[in-house]
């Protein structure tokens, strides 16, 4: 059991280390702040669109408590980078501790702006206790 508590700190601590966090905000007023998880230690996308036109979507959280968790895909798409709609979503409920993942792809068009966004959801019972939104960034695709 130590063993295993020792793998999975070492996991979320490379993790971190490696992925850009979603969890940074700009500086306020009072000085430099940023939010902090209470039950995720860290949030990630990645977004490309691959040969063929298929957009692949990957999103990735943390979860640091033992609660059910609910990752959201929805992509999306601009003609000017401004205003994006919905295209395609997708859903994956996960239990326990450690890092879910979740990646789709899907086939698009070209002459888009693409993107897509990230829901994190902690559940405990049917409540949903901390939600997440996080955001890709931007690929032009036939632009």
């Amino acid at each position: 059991m130590k063993k295993l508590f020792t793998l999975l700190m070492l996991t979320v601590m490379l993790t971190q280390a490696l992925h850009v966090p979603a969890n940074a905000q700009a500086p306020n007023p009072g000085g430099d702040a940023s939010v902090q998880f209470t039950n995720v230690a860290q949030v990630s996308t990645g977004f490309y669109i691959a040969s063929g036109g298929i957009a692949v979507c990957d999103g990735t959280a943390t979860i640091s408590k033992n609660y059910k968790s609910r990752l959201t895909i929805t992509l999306m798409k601009s003609k000017d980078k401004s205003t994006y709609t919905n295209v395609k979503s997708w859903s994956k409920d996960f239990t326990g501790v450690g890092t879910k993942s979740l990646t789709k792809g899907k086939s698009v068009s070209k002459g888009y702006y693409y993107r897509f966004k990230l829901v994190v959801r902690v559940i405990s019972g049917d409540t949903v206790i901390e939600k997440i939104t996080s955001y890709s960034s931007g690929v032009a695709y036939g632009v």
